[in-house]
C-alpha cells in the first residue's frame, strides 16, 4: 500500500515558548525521515526559527513553508478576546504581509523620536488580517462558525479548518461542530496521523 502524503502544517519549535521543545533543525530533520512531503514552521507570534529551518530544509531537499500563528482580535463573538490563527506564506507577497503583521503585532505607534514602542500585548486586530490577506493561506484550530464565516469572506478558498486529535473528552463533539462549519461546505478532508494537524480544506 503506498504511503499517504502528509505535510505539517502547524508545526513550532522551541523558539515557541513552553508550546514546544525541538529545535528547528531536529524538526526538518525528523520530517524528513518519516517521509513527509513538507513542513510548516509556524511559531507564536515570530518567524524566530526559520532562518535555521530553512538551512536545514535545504539540505535534506525538503519543502519548507513559513508561517506563524497569531493572536486574532475580534475575530469571534464569543467571551474570550483572542482567537489562534496560523497564516502561512504562499508567496513573496503572502511573506511581506506577514512580516508586517507580526510587527505591527509588536509595536504600537511611534514614540517621539520615531521609533516604535514594544506593545506589552502581542495580538493583530481582524480588520488588518484582512487587509493583508493576499497571498496568505489561513488555518482555523477554532469551531466558531460565525468566525470561520469571516476569515472565508476575507480568504476565501486559502482557508482550511485544523482538526487536532489528541483523544481528549469531547473531542468528537469539537470536530463535528468544525466540520458542520459554513466554511467547511464542499471541502475535503485531509486526515493525517493522530495527533496531528488535520485540516478540512476549503475548495481545495
Amino acid at each position: 500500500m503506498a504511503t499517504p502524503r502528509y505535510a505539517e502544517l502547524r508545526c513550532k519549535s522551541c523558539f515557541s515558548f513552553l508550546r514546544a521543545a525541538s529545535h528547528p533543525e531536529e524538526l526538518v530533520g525528523t520530517a524528513a525521515e518519516l517521509g513527509l512531503t513538507g513542513l510548516a514552521l509556524a511559531d507564536v507570534n515570530g518567524l524566530y526559527g526559520v532562518v535555521r529551518a530553512h538551512a536545514e530544509a535545504k539540505r535534506r531537499g525538503l519543502p519548507l513553508i513559513v508561517g506563524a500563528e497569531i493572536a486574532c482580535v475580534d475575530l469571534s463573538p464569543g467571551p474570550f478576546r483572542t482567537s489562534p490563527l496560523v497564516l502561512l506564506a504562499m508567496d513573496r507577497e503572502g511573506y511581506a504581509s506577514l512580516c508586517r503583521l507580526l510587527t505591527e503585532s509588536h509595536c504600537g505607534g511611534a514614540a517621539a523620536e520615531g521609533a516604535p514602542e514594544r506593545r506589552e500585548v502581542v495580538d493583530v486586530a481582524f480588520h488588518k488580517v484582512a487587509d493583508r490577506a493576499r497571498g496568505l493561506f489561513a488555518l482555523y484550530p477554532g469551531a466558531d462558525g460565525e468566525a470561520a464565516a469571516r476569515l472565508r469572506d476575507a480568504f476565501g478558498r486559502r482557508l482550511a479548518l485544523a482538526v487536532a486529535r489528541h483523544h481528549v473528552a469531547g473531542e468528537g463533539a469539537r470536530i463535528a461542530a468544525a466540520r458542520s462549519s459554513p466554511a467547511s461546505a464542499s471541502a475535503r478532508r485531509w486526515t493525517g496521523p493522530a495527533g496531528s494537524s488535520s485540516p478540512t480544506r476549503s475548495g481545495h
